[in-house]
């Protein structure tokens, strides 16, 4: 979850683009690659929450996957939530202040503040934001994404955009923040990350979310992880 305390700007989850300003709340799936676009003279600042759906209070669940169900695979879910602005914050402050719990107290602390904040996102009064795509950046996000496994080359994306590869990586990484190269990288390691998390080999996850080989894997982790696939 990512809440904007002051700010104005453009938020994209995997090829689709949000607007947003002081109040917005964005919720983004695992795994999904995001960036934000701030507008300067506006200044911002803003929290960010990870966490599992384990978090949640089990009563709470049905209520979050009817709010997460609505995310598409390839976007997020953007909402307005300036109306819930001071219960929003009283929250977050209150995740600051966890330090001073002590540990063995500190989970329980932790699920009733994300089942207390997902509570907040989830009413049904809130106003939801429509997206918009810049149809061409989108649209070259979605056709990465689903050849991701393959030995998807900036060659064959080119040529399916009738565009040089020189211009084809200049309009991803103004479109995404991102080269198109570290796009796919981050992906395929995010991927793999996952099947692991499953019980999949390192090996088994690197082919499978294809890269040509393990060494590559490797490198592309460590330089997304900070370690080895293979560490604890």
């Amino acid at each position: 979850i990512l809440y904007v305390v002051k700010g104005r700007g453009k938020y994209i989850v995997e090829g689709t683009e949000f607007e947003f300003s002081s109040g917005s709340a964005l919720l983004i799936k695992p795994f999904q690659y995001h960036c934000v676009f701030v507008d300067m003279d506006e200044g911002y600042e803003r929290y960010i929450l990870q966490f599992p759906v384990s978090t949640i209070f089990k009563e709470l669940r049905k209520q979050f996957e009817s709010v997460a169900g609505d995310i598409k695979e390839d976007s997020g879910f953007y909402c307005s939530a300036e109306s819930f602005k001071a219960p929003i914050l009283s929250v977050f402050k209150r995740f600051e202040q966890s330090s001073e719990i002590p540990e063995e107290e500190r989970d329980a602390f932790f699920r009733i503040l994300v089942s207390e904040l997902v509570s907040i996102i989830a009413l049904p009064s809130k106003q939801i934001i429509k997206p918009h795509e810049a149809e061409l950046g989108a649209k070259i996000v979605k056709y990465v994404n689903t050849f991701l496994d393959t030995h998807i080359r900036l060659d064959d994306v080119a040529k399916r955009f009738f565009m040089s590869k020189f211009y084809l990586c200049h309009l991803f990484k103004e479109y995404s923040g991102v080269s198109l190269h570290a796009y796919i990288a981050q992906k395929r390691v995010a991927y793999a990350k996952q099947l692991m998390a499953l019980g999949e080999t390192a090996a088994g996850a690197a082919y499978k979310v294809g890269f040509g080989d393990y060494s590559a894997f490797y490198r592309a982790f460590v330089k997304m992880y900070g370690k080895p696939p293979t560490a604890k």
